[in-house]
């Protein structure tokens, strides 16, 4: 690649990594998101190369492969155009001192899935990452198995937050109470509209129960003015997931919950991926 003028690299199924040299100080958008059975991932060297080289990007999107280390020094990398940002880390090896080395203020919507990747508790770069990139609408996660303490800073972190995905991720009764609407000047999240997540099989029905009535303020339209509503009152759509039929007679049966619905809220108790 060496065209200077190139703004758009986007290769699916891609069996060749490109190079990310000085020549490619121009690109805006990179597309190189393979496969889950691409045996052809980005290596974390080629990653940091294209972090380095590539100053202009706005939208960067990659399958990675964190199987083995990264050889190339890394050192404080800022992004001041990088508004979309997708990464799927495959491998065992922690790609967290390399978030840890990012300055992306002006993203807006990030989308992190881990692959292959052994369970850890404490995890703080993901939050880390966000307080330092202020503008965030969107945050998409999946298979990252990180405690409720590092999660909800995460949650702290992002204060535009419109759009939350949680997948392959468990979500526990804690992050459900965390995001109830209690005081209006500690609102977790002000913003949130939709809320997707992962298995909450250890969750009872009284925390959602409490989380979505204290945040649903009525239908939105697009034009409406979200300043309008009391903060954190103006979530639209959310879903979560669930086997247990106690939860789902609960649900059933909440007569607050059911106006809710007739009302307009979109909501939907999904069955747990991989069992009836």
């Amino acid at each position: 690649m060496s065209d200077l003028s190139m703004r758009v690299v986007s290769i699916y199924g891609v069996a060749v990594v490109p190079a990310f040299d000085a020549v490619n100080r121009n690109l805006h958008t990179v597309h190189l998101p393979g496969s889950v059975l691409s045996r052809h991932l980005v290596s974390m060297d080629s990653f940091w190369e294209c972090l380095t080289n590539c100053p202009n990007l706005h939208d960067l999107s990659l399958r990675l492969d964190t199987s083995r280390e990264c050889e190339t020094p890394i050192h404080t990398v800022e992004h001041s155009h990088l508004k979309t940002c997708t990464l799927y880390f495959s491998g065992d090896v922690d790609p967290g001192p390399h978030l840890d080395k990012l300055r992306l203020p002006v993203l807006s919507n990030l989308s992190i899935f881990m692959i292959r990747w052994s369970q850890r508790d404490h995890w703080p770069h993901l939050a880390e990452l966000l307080s330092r990139s202020r503008s965030l609408t969107a945050l998409h996660i999946s298979g990252l198995h990180i405690s409720d303490d590092n999660f909800l800073q995460c949650l702290r972190s992002a204060l535009h937050l419109v759009t939350l995905v949680v997948g392959q991720t468990s979500t526990t009764e804690a992050i459900f109470k965390a995001l109830v609407v209690k005081r209006r000047r500690e609102c977790l999240c002000p913003r949130l509209e939709q809320i997707d997540l992962g298995p909450c099989e250890e969750v009872s029905w009284q925390p959602v129960r409490d989380m979505i009535l204290s945040r649903w303020g009525g239908v939105l339209a697009e034009d409406d003015d979200r300043s309008k509503r009391g903060p954190g009152q103006v979530l639209q759509r959310i879903s979560w997931c669930t086997n247990s039929s106690e939860f789902r007679q609960n649900m059933r049966g909440d007569s607050a919950f059911q106006q809710c619905l007739r009302d307009g809220l979109k909501a939907e108790a999904k069955p747990v991926r991989g069992t009836s």
